[in-house]
């Protein structure tokens, strides 16, 4: 093919839409031997007036092997995706975590658009989403920032005032989980005078954050333990060296222990209180798989207020 309009960059874009996937769907080890693949492309070009005894054999012999490369995880594969198409095609990033974050937050992104103006005034609920796209937006009374939020059920815009986008600026990232307490004001359509909805129109929502945590803050803040399953064969010791780096936190943890005759469940203590770090839960995840692996949440979802 003409390299002047299929060149490396169509092909790796190609690659990360999953354009090559019914020939070979391990994309991370595509995307590695594009270079490559070129290389050899061009080889093959030069040489395509040479005869040869073996003929299309010897080129075949020639033809070098991908690279290995670690596959990618469903993460890695929509961040690829929406860099290749400016979407998710094959998911979405928030399906990920939308088992466990459902746990802890009541509200979903596209019911605050629909919520009756006399849901404005005073009070706050906890949103989860990944951001989608972020952008800063100077107003007469200082910069504020206005990121794109999406869960499963839709998106929406947040802003974020002044003092409030200083604070949390650091942990608001494109394709990152954010957890989001806001509030709502009326734009448009009417006023609120004395904690009362006075209409004038269609009314909509302004969506404001007053607080942002990321998926560790938000599971150390409302988890109220973790609970791991694990039988003869796991070792004290292994379990040990992986809870010991993150015993700063808060968070207890219990050990339910089978075996052919008994069960019981082991309160590790305050001395073993954990923060809830992705990397400790991917951990113990590995180590015991990931059914054996339960952060525990309330029953009745907390949050709004």
């Amino acid at each position: 093919m003409d390299k002047r309009l299929v060149n490396r960059r169509v092909v790796e874009s190609l690659i990360r839409a999953g354009a090559f996937d019914a020939i070979n769907d391990h994309r991370a080890s595509l995307l590695a031997s594009v270079g490559m693949a070129l290389e050899s492309a061009e080889q093959a070009s030069r040489s395509a007036n040479q005869v040869s005894l073996f003929g299309d054999l010897t080129e075949a012999a020639q033809r070098p092997a991908l690279i290995a490369a670690p596959r990618w995880d469903t993460k890695e594969r929509l961040q690829n995706e929406k860099l290749a198409l400016g979407f998710y095609l094959s998911g979405h990033l928030f399906n990920i975590y939308r088992d466990e974050v459902r746990r802890f937050t009541r509200t979903r992104v596209g019911e605050l658009g629909s919520l009756s103006p006399g849901d404005y005034s005073g009070r706050t609920y906890w949103i989860a989403g990944v951001v989608m796209g972020v952008r800063l937006q100077n107003t007469a009374s200082g910069r504020m920032g206005v990121i794109t939020l999406a869960d499963d059920s839709d998106s929406n815009e947040v802003i974020f005032f002044g003092e409030v986008f200083d604070k949390f600026r650091q942990k608001i990232k494109e394709d990152e989980l954010l957890v989001l307490e806001v509030q709502l004001r009326a734009r448009g359509g009417g006023r609120t005078v004395n904690g009362e909805y006075e209409s004038a129109g269609e009314a909509r929502a302004s969506i404001r954050a007053v607080n942002a945590l990321d998926l560790t803050e938000a599971r150390n803040r409302f988890a109220r333990g973790v609970r791991l399953t694990c039988n003869g064969a796991s070792s004290g010791g292994r379990l040990r060296d992986l809870l010991t780096p993150y015993r700063s936190g808060r968070c207890p943890v219990s050990v339910v222990y089978v075996n052919r005759g008994a069960a019981c469940e082991i309160d590790l203590g305050d001395a073993w209180r954990v923060n809830l770090h992705d990397d400790l839960i991917k951990s113990l995840s590995d180590w015991l798989s990931p059914e054996n692996v339960r952060i525990v949440y309330n029953d009745a979802v907390t949050g709004d207020r």
